[in-house]
């Protein structure tokens, strides 16, 4: 991440404690400001940064280990903290208007893989068939999420994202040091299919996640309360709206994971 015209203030104290205030600079092509503590002593790093209009891949992937994963101009906090084994622990929350989350276009991706093989397909591991279709990205118009984080794993993943004819909810863990992903991406349609796309769309998902076993018809109360969380849609879309849930386990960044797809509604 690159960051520069930083006007700052050094308190050092006779117990080794460093701290610096910076009230604005140049961050990860955004604006920063920053407090910064460090007990030099014990090796005990505290990090709080407020941003506006950065770019949320630089973050993500300097910061997480993902790369190319969320994309857009995002506000909010940081706040991280590590010791002498240099493992995170922390919290960001953001907000990015007009962005992007590529796993969402897993959702997509599996569409068109099985609509074009015809084929009720349980689990599919996208390394095996990367080279057939790229993964396309899920706009939104607001993204709202926020991160828990201990000992450099991700325990409490909660991102909504919404626009007016589709809106989803990420929930789940991330192990940054292992790259190793357990997510869930819950993805509400519109009920008005737009073109023949959008027909081909609900039909294809529809009668894949109704005939794989995963996909059977089951109580939805284990799902409820995240479910709960999906933005709603335009009140048009909401009506008859369509709801799909796909876990994803693994790792995302090298593709080398594997995915489930379950109809909730």
């Amino acid at each position: 991440i690159k960051f520069d015209n930083v006007i700052a203030d050094f308190i050092f104290d006779r117990k080794q404690n460093l701290k610096i205030t910076s009230n604005q600079f140049n961050f990860a092509e955004g604006k920063a400001s920053a407090d910064i503590l460090c007990d030099l002593k014990n090796k005990l790093y505290q990090t709080k940064l407020d941003i506006k209009e950065v770019n949320s891949d630089l973050i993500a992937n300097s910061l997480l280990g993902l790369y190319d994963e969320i994309s857009g101009k995002a506000d909010g906090t940081i706040e991280l903290n590590t010791d002498k084994t240099l493992k995170l622990n922390g919290s960001m929350d953001f907000q990015i208007k007009n962005g992007a989350i590529s796993k969402i276009g897993l959702f997509e991706y599996i569409l068109k893989f099985t609509t074009i093989l015809r084929n009720p397909v349980v689990a599919i591991s996208p390394s095996m068939v990367i080279d057939i279709v790229n993964l396309p990205k899920g706009d939104f118009d607001i993204i709202n999420g926020s991160l828990k984080i201990k000992d450099n794993i991700i325990h409490r993943i909660s991102i909504s994202s919404s626009s007016p004819q589709i809106s989803s909810y990420i929930g789940g863990k991330y192990d940054i040091e292992h790259q190793d992903s357990a997510i869930r991406i819950y993805i509400k349609f519109g009920s008005k299919a737009k073109g023949l796309y959008g027909l081909i769309r609900n039909i294809s998902l529809g009668s894949l996640a109704n005939k794989t076993p995963f996909g059977a018809k089951t109580s939805n109360n284990y799902y409820e309360r995240e479910i709960e969380k999906i933005p709603a849609l335009e009140e048009n879309a909401e009506k008859d709206c369509k709801i799909y849930l796909v876990k994803v386990d693994g790792d995302i960044q090298n593709n080398n994971f594997i995915s489930f797809l379950k109809k909730l509604k």
